[in-house]
């Protein structure tokens, strides 16, 4: 499972397994978040990262499509320091 920043989170749908949420970042632009347990098609670009990050302990990284490049949105995976 996912972790998600509750506090922010206006709407909040699982579907299957995808999860939606209606987000808000802190100069109140909304967007959707959306979480999945496989994205076929998506390339991770870029070394993990802490900085900025929406979740604590968890790195992200930026998501492309496979076929055109397209920024697709980040990948957040939970950090085990070495």
């Amino acid at each position: 499972s996912q972790p998600f920043a509750a506090s922010n989170s206006t709407h909040h749908t699982p579907v299957g397994e995808v999860t939606t949420q209606v987000m808000a970042n802190p100069g109140g632009l909304c967007f959707e978040l959306v979480t999945c347990s496989s994205a076929p098609g998506v390339v991770l670009t870029g070394p993990p990262s802490l900085d900025y990050t929406w979740f604590e302990g968890y790195t992200w990284q930026v998501c492309i499509c496979a076929g055109c490049t397209t920024h697709l949105g980040w990948y957040y995976a939970k950090w085990a320091p070495q």
